[in-house]
């Protein structure tokens, strides 16, 4: 039985002189690679550099330090906002971090995947600011990516008036094609993957930029080097 989209691919095979369609699709060829070469050879320093440019020509508030100096930083952007903070539950923030900002703010709470998610969704959302860790940036466009899993759910970054987002400086790679091969070699995906360029904003009313309207109000990078 021919059906209506058999007979459509028929009729276009025909037009290319082709005796039946094909039964696979040809294999694109692609003679340039210009998704690869972009920055391939570039340093830490330079992508770095590149990242950083990027994130404050969108409007992100970018930081510098080395890893004992995490607590300090963390502890100077969250002292402008106030707490309740909340953390993901990562070595990179549960250890020192964590307990500098327990000792600064009477309420940081740490996500817990065994508490349950009405619990953790109700301290993301009652808090000023979210911590998390990225899994990569991408110099070209300022992106973080961030993985949900059981330590790191997405209200984190997303319910908070204000995110944090802490980067390891080695982790900043050129383009989405590196973070797609990264995402290609892993066994089994996230439950979600949030891919971040800049505080939540839009122009849709007559191209006026307005910032924080659908996610938080103000977007901090920490770049740990």
């Amino acid at each position: 039985m021919i059906t209506g989209k058999e007979l459509f691919i028929s009729r276009i095979s025909h037009g290319l002189g082709r005796a039946a369609p094909p039964d696979t699709p040809t294999r694109l060829v692609y003679p340039h690679q210009m998704q690869r070469r972009y920055l391939a050879h570039a340093s830490t320093q330079k992508l770095r550099d590149i990242f950083i440019a990027n994130a404050r020509a969108v409007g992100v508030d970018v930081h510098r330090c080395d890893a004992g100096g995490l607590s300090a930083a963390l502890l100077e952007i969250v002292r402008k906002t106030g707490g309740p903070v909340i953390l993901a539950a990562d070595p990179l923030l549960t250890g020192d971090v964590a307990q500098c900002l327990t000792e600064a703010f009477t309420e940081c709470h740490i996500w817990d995947a065994g508490a349950g998610r009405e619990k953790n969704l109700a301290l993301a959302e009652k808090a000023k600011v979210g911590v998390a860790r990225a899994e990569m940036a991408l110099a070209e466009s300022a992106t973080t990516l961030l993985s949900c899993h059981g330590g790191n759910g997405r209200s984190i970054t997303l319910l908070p008036e204000n995110s944090v987002i802490v980067i390891r400086a080695e982790t900043i790679l050129p383009r989405l094609t590196q973070a797609m091969d990264w995402l290609h070699q892993q066994k089994t995906l996230p439950a979600s993957v949030n891919f971040v360029s800049g505080p939540s904003s839009t122009a849709d009313i007559e191209l006026v930029r307005v910032q924080g309207v659908h996610g938080p109000l103000e977007l901090a990078y920490i770049i740990v080097e």
